[in-house]
């Protein structure tokens, strides 16, 4: 992924693994990651930074999100995609509270638009988010995304939340990106 105006990515390094755990294991990053009362341990995150290697055609990839400023990580972005389908099939953005609502996410969803579109070639990209985190809801709406599908999400055994997934296509990517100059 190309830097962005803040922000630098880059693959997780087997040095970052204390940093992960300890980021994931904010109870708002992992509820958003639908692993509400679980525990992020070293062993998962060892496991991101191997990958995960599939049969199928399906590559995911993540990377470390990073003050240009200072270098200090402050949240992820996963890819997971199939190049033969050019679709995005999921991927995850969260930024550590102490760095949220400064306009981090924003450049991150950005910045993985551009990646998904411009550097791997594919015609959609696909993102969901709990129907009570307003703010993805939101910042999803604002670069053009459209929901798609909402259903029902289990946290901790219960049905009490909607999952809400939405889709941007490379036509209405180039038409927004466009329209923002």
């Amino acid at each position: 992924m190309k830097d962005s105006q803040r922000l630098t990515y880059r693959p997780w390094k087997r040095s970052d693994v204390d940093t992960m755990v300890e980021l994931k294991n904010d109870p708002m990053v992992l509820r958003g990651l639908g692993l509400d009362g679980k525990t992020f341990t070293h062993d998962n995150a060892k496991d991101v930074i191997r990958g995960v290697k599939t049969k199928s055609s399906v590559i995911g990839q993540d990377f470390a999100v990073c003050l240009k400023s200072t270098k200090e990580i402050i949240g992820e972005v996963s890819v997971v995609y199939d190049p033969q389908k050019k679709v995005n099939i999921s991927g995850a953005i969260w930024i550590a509270q102490k760095y949220q609502g400064q306009g981090y996410g924003r450049e991150v969803l950005r910045a993985r638009n551009e990646y998904c579109f411009n550097e791997l070639g594919l015609d959609t990209v696909n993102t969901s988010c709990l129907s009570d985190n307003r703010p993805s809801r939101n910042m999803q709406k604002k670069l053009g995304f459209r929901v798609f599908d909402v259903k029902d999400w289990e946290h901790n055994g219960k049905k009490n939340v909607k999952l809400v997934r939405a889709r941007l296509t490379k036509r209405d990517y180039q038409k927004h990106e466009g329209a923002l100059g």
